[in-house]
């Protein structure tokens, strides 16, 4: 992960977009002092059974860079 990107794990989430786009949508929302505007971008991943952590963390990153790609503040599964 780079220096701008970290990790949120949540166990059992049926709609981790759901979850994504909201906290997306507060981050763009909120009235940071000193700052005209947030925004950012999501690569969401599910664990699988099979994954490993290389192989789950590259999902979500090549999701975030899709997410980057499609013109960012975006979130993409």
């Amino acid at each position: 992960m780079g220096g701008e990107e970290f990790m949120i794990i949540v166990p059992h989430d049926p709609n981790p977009r759901a979850l994504a786009e909201k906290l997306r949508y507060v981050i763009e929302h909120h009235d940071f002092a000193g700052v005209e505007q947030i925004t950012c971008s999501f690569g969401v991943a599910i664990m699988l059974s099979k994954d490993t952590s290389e192989t789950f963390t590259g999902r979500a990153d090549d999701a975030l860079y899709e997410a980057k790609l499609k013109g960012r503040n975006r979130v993409e599964i």
